[in-house]
């Protein structure tokens, strides 16, 4: 068993589709940066058409901040129940400076084992796949060049 990442496109349908105002359950860590990214691409290009001198470009900007606040916040709780920790824990942002850093050690954790909060998200089972057909031996160990790595062995030998 492994824990699956998500691409950007998953993640973003997840946070806005899906998982839209939902607070309990668990993400991964992949869902939660790829859509960190998503927030800063959109208030980026928003940045660039916001203009001084215009109101237009300032509400536009804060109704879609206003539209991504909802997902960002579900999200971060998600985050900090994968890790293990109650979602009141995002408002450890709130300290200054020792907070935020706080909270990115946090996030940049690899998900714990099940919890309370649910099963560890996106696990699937490894296989692997040979001309259509599955590999039919258990992995072994890589000799010492390959670093450790697993690797499955596709030929029965």
């Amino acid at each position: 068993m492994y824990q699956r990442q998500v691409s950007f496109g998953q993640a973003v349908s997840l946070a806005l589709g899906k998982n839209y105002c939902q607070f309990s359950g668990r993400s991964s860590r992949s869902e939660y940066w790829w859509f960190v990214l998503f927030q800063f691409i959109i208030s980026s290009i928003l940045s660039l058409f916001t203009d001084s001198d215009s109101a237009f470009g300032y509400i536009v900007a804060g109704v879609v901040n206003l539209a991504l606040l909802l997902p960002g916040l579900g999200l971060c709780v998600r985050r900090m129940h994968d890790i293990g920790k109650s979602g009141w824990w995002i408002l450890i942002n709130f300290i200054p400076l020792v907070g935020n850093i706080i909270f990115i050690v946090w996030a940049c954790r690899d998900s714990g084992p099940d919890n309370e909060y649910g099963p560890v998200p996106n696990m699937t089972e490894r296989r692997t796949y040979i001309s259509g057909r599955r590999a039919s031996r258990a992995p072994s160990r890589c000799p010492s060049r390959c670093s450790g790595h697993t690797i499955y062995n596709i030929f029965g030998l």
